[in-house]
């Protein structure tokens, strides 16, 4: 279908522009002092910040030259401790708005799982409780629900 994966440590070339509608949901679109636009490059630098990090495994979805979903992995080293495994979190997971609904979850999920999966025995991701696609693709990767919980943002101005 004209995609691809691309995965590794240090992929700071891959230009993440195109990704900064990637999450339209986000806490930081709900935030009411965040724009959008503000919301949509916080993500981009934190997509091109994992990127960046070696020894973290990033995979890439990309449509030629475009990246068009992703997902980062970093070491959870407070629950490695805790446990004795080493524990890898997904942070940032997604495909673009227009590419979903095609199946290339499944795509970038099996991949995530194969490259991770190599370095942690274990992989914990998050996702807000009304993302039901997200907790579908998980669940389908055989991902098990451990912990629901609410956030409240709340704030005090003059």
């Amino acid at each position: 279908d004209g995609f691809q994966v691309v995965s590794g440590d240090g992929l700071a070339e891959v230009p993440v522009e195109s990704l900064g509608r990637l999450f339209d949901h986000s806490r930081f679109h709900a935030d009411p002092r965040i724009d959008n636009a503000q919301a949509d490059r916080l993500w981009q630098m934190a997509i091109t910040n994992q990127a960046a990090q070696e020894g973290r495994p990033v995979i890439f979805l990309m449509e030629g030259q475009r990246p068009v979903g992703i997902i980062s992995c970093r070491p959870d080293d407070h629950l490695s401790a805790a446990t004795g495994l080493a524990v890898g979190d997904w942070f940032i997971v997604g495909v673009v708005e227009e590419h979903r609904g095609r199946g290339l979850g499944r795509v970038l999920l099996s991949a995530g799982l194969k490259e991770c999966l190599s370095r942690y025995g274990v992989i914990q991701v998050a996702t807000q409780t009304y993302n039901l696609p997200a907790i579908g693709l998980y669940q389908s990767g055989g991902f098990k629900v451990r912990r629901a919980s609410l956030s409240l943002h709340c704030f005090l101005e003059d």
